[in-house]
């Protein structure tokens, strides 16, 4: 859910993301405010470079068990997975 600014969250995978602009109008129907992602999707926050954006989260694993993935560096296959709890 967008709390401050705007910005897209984009879904699917690389080559292949759909826009989802996101606007913190608490006026603006709530289809431009939030937007559920299904399991296993992946999404990333696209936003301005002079840009602020605060949205809300929700998850429906433990924190323990939320992963982040994402493609791996230029020149490798595949992907990075690490837990969130792992991160510095």
């Amino acid at each position: 859910m967008t709390f401050d600014g705007s910005g897209d969250m984009k879904t699917g995978e690389p080559g292949q993301w759909q826009s989802n602009a996101l606007i913190s109008n608490p006026e603006a129907p709530l289809e431009q405010r939030w937007i559920s992602i299904p399991q296993n999707v992946w999404h990333r926050p696209v936003v301005g470079a002079d840009a602020d954006w605060t949205v809300v989260s929700f998850h429906t694993v433990p924190a323990e068990d939320l992963i982040e993935e994402k493609p791996a560096d230029s020149g490798e296959d595949g992907t990075k997975r690490m837990k969130y709890l792992e991160r510095n």
